[in-house]
């Protein structure tokens, strides 16, 4: 395997590791910090924060799944893959027909590694998902407040004009 391509894996896989443990600390020192809260916005919070430390999790599954492919599969793979290559080439050259993946261990290292692969789209889907739906219930939630706000502003300007003009 190259040798960039290593230091790339290696560098993403490191990058989710950190994230997701900061992240992850931060929304549960936010949960211990709102835990007694039974206001609505203490209920929000902790829901925010539930949905955050679940990113987290799914964040940490997927560099666990990128670094067991970077460990465990890819050098198979690329190997695999080369192998194809030849059998190409050399067919081209003989006008034969070679297929190697009729071995019934490429063939099972293939559908393992379309699984592994297709399980880690999975679990990318799936942060993806819950980062989108924590992006809809924060803003939702902004924009409430900022009705709300509004309304009080208004409230407070109605009430202030009628005072000057009974004055």
């Amino acid at each position: 395997m190259p040798y960039h391509q290593i230091v790339f894996g290696v560098a993403l896989v490191l990058c989710l590791v950190v994230l997701a443990v900061v992240a992850a600390w931060r929304q549960f020192r936010l949960l211990r910090e709102v835990a007694s809260d039974q206001s609505e916005e203490g209920r929000y919070l902790r829901g925010r924060a539930r949905r955050r430390v679940v990113c987290s999790v799914l964040m940490f599954l997927l560099a666990a799944l990128l670094g067991g492919a970077l460990l465990f599969l890819e050098e198979r793979a690329q190997r695999l893959a080369d192998e194809i290559d030849e059998a190409e080439r050399l067919a081209a050259e003989v006008g034969a027909d070679v297929d190697v993946l009729n071995d019934p261990v490429n063939k099972r290292f293939a559908k393992v590694y379309g699984y592994y692969y297709l399980g880690l789209l999975l679990v990318l889907f799936a942060l993806i998902s819950v980062a989108g739906w924590d992006y809809w219930v924060v803003r939702r939630h902004g924009l409430e407040q900022f009705r709300r706000l509004q309304e009080e502003r208004r409230a407070a300007i109605d009430h202030h004009r009628a005072r000057l003009r009974s004055e």
